[in-house]
């Protein structure tokens, strides 16, 4: 019994001391236009080089939009609107790079490096 109780009372350091390495995301297009990238359904600024790093591994929705200036012809305003470029998943490894470039297809090209 007691036995029994040592291996249930150290079962939980064994499983916390084999943490989850987290991964890195990095996301541009072919011609390094700027880009506004939303991963899970979070936005993040616009940048030409697009990097998240601490990711948890696994399956991540992703869309990638550019930003187009629109002018209103009745006050002739000018704003900025997002045009989708790239909807999918990508898979972020344990404790790696991705790398994705967009093409000039609207297609993803995935490296993933150490």
């Amino acid at each position: 019994m007691k036995v029994l109780g040592i291996i249930l009372g150290c079962t939980p350091l064994f499983m916390f001391s084999q943490k989850n390495q987290l991964g890195k995301l990095e996301l541009s297009m072919f011609n390094n236009k700027e880009v506004v990238v939303s991963v899970d359904g979070h936005q993040y600024d616009a940048c030409s080089k697009f990097q998240l790093n601490n990711v948890e591994s696994g399956e991540h929705s992703i869309k990638v939009y550019q930003t187009k200036k629109y002018i209103n012809p009745i006050n002739h305003k000018v704003s900025k609107r997002l045009v989708p470029v790239f909807s999918g998943e990508v898979f972020v490894s344990d404790s790696k790079c991705t790398s994705c470039v967009i093409n000039e297809y609207h297609q993803n090209e995935v490296r993933i490096q150490r």
